[in-house]
């Protein structure tokens, strides 16, 4: 009996995860192998950023508390927020499209990275045109939320990549 490529790794994942519910899957393994790709890609993910995301929500908040509100705006835990859930969906739209298309990814990653850009450029507009005040204090907070996360992005991608080649050779 000659076994496909998928079902060889819908058995060695059978055989090694212990996870009962993975037996029923066993003559439909291509609906498992994307459920456990998203499981460790993106997960893993999903919880780091979600830490990084408190940690700036607990600073952000401490500082628009203490500060002035010219100097710090009190939309900043919003601006923290705005970033988590954006990158967060850029991040699941990435994975999910990287099972279909794993060649592309840096096509995917790039162009997410223009719409990113766009949509940031668009918030600061929106909320340059619509408030009088604290313009330059928003976009300040604004880019520099925008390095912090860009930064996590960076240092989490060249980690899951140096991880990824670790486990391929």
């Amino acid at each position: 009996m000659i076994i496909s490529g998928i079902q060889a790794w819908a058995c060695i994942i059978n055989a090694f995860s212990g996870v009962g519910h993975l037996l029923w899957h066993k003559r439909f393994p291509e609906k498992i192998i994307p459920a456990l790709f998203m499981k460790e890609a993106f997960n893993p993910y999903l919880y780091k950023i979600t830490i990084f995301t408190l940690i700036l929500l607990v600073i952000t908040i401490i500082l628009t508390r203490v500060s002035a509100s010219h100097v710090i705006l009190p939309v900043l835990p919003i601006i923290v927020v705005f970033f988590f859930i954006v990158n967060v969906g850029v991040h699941y739209i990435i994975v999910r499209i990287t099972l279909k298309k794993i060649k592309q990814f840096y096509n995917y990653f790039m162009i997410s990275t223009l719409a990113r850009l766009l949509l940031y450029l668009a918030v600061i507009l929106i909320y340059s045109f619509s408030v009088k005040e604290g313009k330059a204090a928003f976009t300040v907070s604004f880019f520099i939320i925008y390095i912090l996360y860009s930064g996590f992005e960076v240092v989490t991608l060249s980690s899951d990549i140096k991880r990824m080649n670790q486990k391929n050779s």
